[in-house]
């Protein structure tokens, strides 16, 4: 992505990812050159394990499943981030569970491949701290923070079967934290000098 197409979205968008395989948080925010953050989407995606039993292997599901989150993003972004950002991954015992979040996560550094974008990376601790000024803060801390910076936010609620707002709306919320933890990101700084102050 060229500056004069940033520039021509009259903003600069930031895209938070929450990785996962169940679910998969995500948001994007609008930047003005006035430093201001509005929320374009806040969002979670909900994919399921395929019920047929010994017809499909692990690893085809598990693409199937990565290839549907990408597809409700795309869906429902009319703008193009300019930069993505995304909490590191655990270092989860589970190596199949790790597999398997790992490819969404590679789902996502081709996308910033294609669109040529800066993937941006940030330590919990880091988000923590950009979140709530303390890195040892708690999960909870943490979303509750969220939902107090971004009041309008109409967060996701339900998923494919019955009611589950609390996980909806925390993955989406941790994808926003994301953001937070990058906002000020030697990339975005550059691109923001770039942009509004260069000129």
């Amino acid at each position: 992505m060229t500056y004069d197409s940033i520039r021509a979205q009259r903003g600069l968008y930031l895209a938070g990812f929450d990785p996962g395989y169940m679910y998969v948080g995500y948001a994007l925010v609008r930047i003005a050159p006035d430093g201001s953050k509005v929320v374009v989407h806040a969002g979670t995606a909900y994919t399921e394990k395929s019920m047929k039993k010994g017809s499909v292997r692990q690893a085809a599901d598990i693409i199937r499943r990565a290839k549907d989150v990408w597809a409700e993003i795309r869906s429902v972004w009319k703008d193009l981030p300019s930069v993505l950002c995304m909490e590191t991954l655990p270092l989860l015992r589970n190596s199949t569970v790790r597999s398997n979040i790992s490819y969404v996560a590679g789902g996502l550094a081709l996308y910033s491949n294609l669109l040529d974008v800066p993937l941006l990376e940030a330590t919990p601790t880091e988000v923590k701290k950009a979140v709530c000024g303390n890195g040892s803060a708690s999960k909870t801390a943490v979303i509750a923070r969220i939902k107090t910076l971004y009041p309008d936010v109409v967060w996701p609620t339900t998923k494919a079967k019955g009611l589950d707002s609390e996980e909806m709306a925390s993955h989406a919320a941790d994808a926003l934290a994301a953001i937070e933890a990058c906002a000020n990101d030697p990339a975005v700084i550059a691109l923001k000098h770039a942009l509004w102050v260069d000129q």
